[in-house]
């Protein structure tokens, strides 16, 4: 949503891209989905960690619908701690800074 006063002006050239997202979603190696929760008990952010480490997940996006209780530095950090295979981890500090 829009502030009334903001006027959606869509890119002709950039039309597109809303398909080609979806298109990537619906690919074969995006068919997974993994239900963090133990019998019906939503996972901590450890075990939620340790899941994706054990499910060999290398990517974690997360807009503040399931980590809440951890700053993104802290969740980068305990994930590194976890998955020896991860190299770096790129997140978004607190003033919105991208950082590795």
């Amino acid at each position: 949503m829009l502030p009334q006063t903001i006027k959606q002006d869509d890119l002709p050239s950039l039309l597109q891209t809303n398909a080609e997202v979806l298109c990537y979603l619906l690919e074969d190696r995006n068919g997974k989905c993994y239900h963090a929760a133990n019998n019906n008990r939503r996972l901590t952010e450890m075990e939620t960690l340790k899941l994706l480490c054990n499910k060999k997940i290398r990517i974690l996006i997360d807009a503040g619908a399931h980590i809440l209780e951890m700053e993104n530095r802290d969740v980068a950090g305990a994930w590194l701690n976890i998955d020896y295979e991860a190299e770096g981890a790129v997140y978004f500090g607190s003033n919105s800074q991208i950082l590795v």
